[in-house]
Order: structure tokens, then sequence, then C-alpha cells
């Protein structure tokens, strides 16, 4: 409850600081604790990449625990894709449908996010609600990996950040010597 009324207020006075990832971690071991692990994720999430930024800044801290608690979270949901009448969702480890399956393509959750192909033939970066996080990317985008993800399209391979936000741009390397 305390963490839960401490939250905007942090949101708002210390958006870019340590103490706002520290409640989001915390918010997301009680709800790990409560059996809770859609929510864990969520809060646990937050919390990386509130550290993320921080590393930025070159500010370092011990994340090990928060990297265990999302790994014990996802364990427990246990999400993976699903395929039906040609369109892919995501199942819990029981088999329950947990997002529907409407999605042309779709690849596993990573970072909290998964990259599924809409009817545009685009990529969404969706959550463990089904919730559309980033709308759009022009390419076929891969999972993240250190708060990044590859795009490429025909002509081109690049970056984006968990914001959806261009941050860099790679090349393509011919197979043929």
């Amino acid at each position: 409850d305390y963490y839960e009324r401490a939250l905007p207020v942090y949101k708002i006075k210390k958006s870019n600081s340590r103490d706002l990832a520290v409640i989001y971690e915390n918010l997301g071991a009680v709800c790990l604790l409560m059996n809770d692990p859609l929510s864990s994720l969520d809060y646990n999430y937050k919390s990386l990449s509130q550290y993320n930024k921080l590393a930025i800044c070159g500010e370092e801290w011990d994340i090990s625990q928060l990297k265990e608690n999302i790994r014990e979270a996802e364990d427990k949901l246990g999400l993976h894709v699903v395929v039906e009448n040609d369109k892919y969702g995501f199942a819990d480890k029981d088999g329950n449908k947990i997002i529907p399956c409407v999605w042309r393509y779709a690849k596993g959750f990573s970072e909290g996010l998964a990259p599924v192909m809409n009817d545009d033939g685009k990529t969404d970066y969706i959550n463990y609600h089904g919730e559309i996080v980033i709308s759009n990317v022009n390419g076929n985008g891969f999972p993240f990996h250190g708060g990044i993800a590859d795009v490429m399209d025909d002509i081109s391979h690049y970056y984006i950040d968990m914001d959806g936000d261009y941050v860099g741009c790679g090349m393509y390397f011919d197979s043929d010597p």
C-alpha cells in the first residue's frame, strides 16, 4: 500500500531516480509473493527500464535479485506462442489463451515485450496483457536484448529502444563471399 501511494509522487518528482526503480522493484516483488506474476512482470520491467536509463548515465546497481524475480514470474506465467486458424497469440503454461490469436506472426517475449506482425505487415510490440506498447514499426522486428531491438526491412537494418525510438542503424552482410 505504501509503495502504491508513493509511486505517483516519485513518477513526478524523481522520474529519473534510483528511488523510482526501487519502488517498481519492490512492487514487483510483492506481486510475485502474492502469486500475481503478470503484475510482477509489469513492475519489474518498469524497474529494469529505469535501471537501464540510470546505467546510460554511468550509474550501475546490483540488479541480480530483480532479474531473478523476473525469471521466476515468467516461469510462473509460462507464456508461449500458439497458432489458431493461421493467427498467432499466446497461452499460459496450462494452455489457457492469455492473448488472443489475432496476429499474422509472433515471436516470444523478451524484456517484457513480444514482437508481433499486424495486418499491415508492420511490427507491433505487445506487453503481457496483449496491449500494444510500440506500434507500426516498419520491417520485421526482433526481440529486445539490453533494451534494444533489431528491425529489418527490405533495404535497411536499424535498432529501436523500448520506447520505439530509432537509436541507430546496422548493415546487411551478404552471405556470399
